[in-house]
């Protein structure tokens, strides 16, 4: 098969690359690939080498800890780092620190930041009930609160894309009707209102659901709605 590329023709042949002229596309994306693959490999790991050999596991679990961070999954991730390198983790020491670290992490204050930012970031970062039995309570508090913020502004720009949408709307009515050139262009960004408006009734959604979840399991926390 023969693709032109911009005056360079690369034959493809099954999994031979026949490069002609100053080079291939196609062998310099599998170079691409390559590298990044590699980078992944090394940066996706949780601990680096030196990381492993130090075994400072201690402080390894206090940050992990007061980041809210699962023990079980981070102690696995962890010790398939260290392995690699021939290094055996030390979990005791591990999590003395992982439980000293969730007494930073288990507050009203960063159950409200974290509940406060769930609508507008990554939903890998909700609450996983990390938090020991005598400070959950407290730290669901603060999370419920700032779920609430979050669902008010997320709510609020969901009503706002809505408007905007139902008028660009209208006036693509309009110019469809008046075959004018300019409705090609606003059903484009017509598509686009329409994605970011679904996009805000599905983070809407997963806010809704959240709060269900915390309230389900312990209902005193309904008071706050109150």
């Amino acid at each position: 098969m023969a693709v032109q590329t911009h005056g360079i023709s690369t034959v493809v042949n099954h999994s031979e690359v026949v490069e002609r002229g100053s080079g291939t596309m196609v062998s310099r994306a599998l170079r691409l690939l390559a590298i990044s693959s590699t980078a992944c490999l090394m940066s996706c790991a949780t601990l680096n080498k030196s990381e492993c050999e130090t075994g400072d596991w201690r402080s390894i679990g206090l940050k992990d800890g007061s980041l809210g961070k699962v023990s079980d999954s981070r102690l696995a991730d962890h010790s398939k780092a260290c392995g690699k390198h021939g290094v055996r983790l030390d979990s005791e020491q591990y999590l003395g620190g992982y439980n000293d670290g969730l007494k930073s992490y288990c507050t009203t204050d960063v159950g409200f930041e974290t509940g406060s930012d769930f609508g507008k970031t990554s939903y890998s970062k909700s609450y996983k009930g990390v938090c020991p039995e005598e400070l959950e309570l407290p730290y669901l508090e603060g999370y419920i609160a700032g779920l609430k913020m979050s669902l008010d502004m997320v709510s609020k720009e969901l009503a706002d894309e809505e408007v905007e949408l139902g008028n660009q709307r209208g006036a693509f009515l309009v110019l469809k009707a008046l075959n004018s050139s300019r409705a090609d262009g606003m059903e484009e960004n017509m598509e686009e209102s329409d994605r970011s408006v679904s996009d805000k009734k599905s983070a809407v959604s997963r806010i809704v659901s959240e709060v269900e979840k915390w309230l389900t399991a312990r209902p005193e926390l309904r008071d706050q709605l109150n």
